[in-house]
């Protein structure tokens, strides 16, 4: 019985050729997914509409909003929460101004 080696080499060679190949796939689609992408939520800059500086500029959008005062950090005075329904936001408002009224 004769083995012919050219053959079985080249079957050999195929074979990992394809493992080659199949690894490099799954190396790279891993590389692929390691990439996040993201927002980050800055507020420090400053928003300024006819010479005037805004105080909340970013506190739009509120839908379906529960207001409620309580004393976020124990001043004696009363503090805004606003909690909105629609995207499950809490929003505390710090009130810095004097004894019922709003600031």
């Amino acid at each position: 019985m004769i083995i012919d080696l050219t053959s079985i080499t080249m079957c050999l060679f195929l074979k990992i050729k394809k493992l080659v190949q199949l690894l490099l796939l799954v190396i790279l689609s891993l590389n692929l997914n390691a990439q996040q992408f993201g927002f980050l939520n800055d507020q420090i800059i400053e928003i300024i509409e006819n010479g005037d500086t805004l105080k909340n500029p970013w506190a739009g959008g509120l839908n379906f909003c529960q207001f409620s005062s309580i004393d976020l950090n124990h001043d004696g005075q009363d503090d805004l929460m606003v909690f909105d329904r629609s995207g499950n936001r809490i929003i505390p408002f710090i009130n810095n101004g004097l004894l019922n009224t709003i600031d």
